[in-house]
């Protein structure tokens, strides 16, 4: 052992030209694909964490509440004991519209959704990010309490709103008007298709808590929303339809998995050109070490130990050469992820979270191809004649 590993020492320090070739084969084509599947976790987590953020997990579909009396606010009741649940209230939604108070008397299409909540207070703001600092654009936070509104700041530049102006909301099941004043403006960051629309207390806009409602709740992990759908459907008997994130994800999802085998063919393309590129060196300097092999053969080193010196050649280059690969391909991450920020704000764009378990696949793939690479190119030498191999 200690005499195959001397003779692959010398080897890399005699043939530093063809080393240092596939070292540079070996660091590019890491680097490339630790950065590809980097990039393909964060594109994952873009989409998902856009998708969760600031929304519900898991919804119902409408509740009939006739009256405001404890047997119905059973259901809601024991969605709180659920371990799973973080925040749970009945949501409800007045179709409308508004406009600014004043000269100006076009009216715009806009929804005043209504959340109606037990134990917790305001916990709304936080499932949907209005009225939150951390969203907040423009002006002040709204104060739930009082006649005070808050809209997306998209949505309020579109009409031509500004904060302290008196907004009046016509909603088609109120029977009468409210007047709110505008206090702030707010970006959740996350895509809507529609953005004209806010969240308030029911006790602001509404005094009666009959009617229909749906049932929404946010979850310590969105990853248990499926468990979590099955216990509401047996609470629910069958007379109400649950659906959690996963479920209206399922097209995003395909994608994913469209996008992960993408990912996974570029990868072996990636290994197979890294493959072919050792396999050539290595080859090359099979051919420049006849003589030296014909020596140790004679010496009664037999095929099996003059391969086990390639492999450790091969190995002891490819290894160093895919520690080398690893930190630029993270440098590389890194880099890009200073670069892509947002121009007002100057907050990353996105967040990447690197595994261990990457670098261990990466690294045992490179050292894989290495050792196959080596398996490959040392096969010809083992029929030629020790005497064919001296002369050569």
């Amino acid at each position: 052992m200690l005499f195959s590993l001397k003779t692959a020492y010398r080897f890399i320090k005699h043939h530093k030209l063809q080393n240092l070739v596939i070292m540079l084969a070996v660091i590019i084509g890491v680097g490339v694909q630790f950065f590809i599947l980097t990039m393909s976790s964060v594109l994952k987590n873009i989409i998902v964490d856009n998708f969760l953020l600031y929304t519900s997990n898991v919804r119902t579909s409408l509740v009939e509440r006739k009256l405001n009396t404890s047997e119905e606010d059973k259901l809601i009741l024991q969605i709180m004991e659920f371990e799973e649940v973080d925040v749970v209230f009945y949501e409800n939604f007045l179709n409308g519209n508004i406009r600014i108070a004043g000269e100006n008397t076009q009216l715009h299409p806009f929804y005043l959704y209504v959340a109606e909540e037990f134990e917790t207070t305001y916990a709304y703001r936080e499932m949907f990010g209005i009225g939150i600092e951390e969203t907040l654009v423009k002006g002040r936070l709204n104060d739930p309490t009082k006649m005070e509104i808050m809209l997306d700041d998209e949505y309020a530049k579109q009409i031509g709103a500004d904060v302290g102006d008196r907004l009046i909301f016509y909603g088609n099941f109120l029977g009468e008007s409210r007047e709110f004043i505008l206090t702030g403006t707010y970006d959740t960051g996350r895509f809507h298709y529609k953005n004209n629309f806010t969240y308030l207390p029911r006790t602001t806009v509404v005094n009666q808590s009959y009617g229909t409602y749906f049932i929404v709740m946010s979850l310590h992990d969105p990853e248990t929303s499926t468990a979590v759908v099955e216990k509401i459907k047996l609470l629910l008997k069958g007379r109400e339809t649950v659906n959690d994130w996963q479920e209206s994800l399922g097209r995003i999802i395909e994608l994913q998995r469209a996008q992960r085998a993408v990912i996974g063919t570029i990868e072996v393309l990636i290994s197979i050109t890294i493959f072919i590129v050792v396999l050539n060196m290595l080859n090359y300097s099979i051919q420049k070490k006849y003589r030296e092999i014909g020596i140790l053969k004679a010496m009664g080193l037999n095929n099996k130990s003059m391969q086990w010196v390639f492999t450790l050649q091969t190995s002891i280059v490819a290894s160093f050469a895919t520690v080398f690969g690893l930190f630029f391909g993270r440098l590389a991450v890194y880099y890009y992820g200073k670069w892509m920020i947002h121009p007002e704000t100057q907050k990353p764009r996105f967040i990447y979270q690197i595994h261990l378990l990457d670098y261990v696949a990466l690294m045992a793939l490179m050292m894989f191809v290495a050792v196959l690479a080596s398996f490959f190119s040392f096969r010809k030498t083992n029929k030629m004649a020790i005497i064919d191999l001296i002369k050569y």
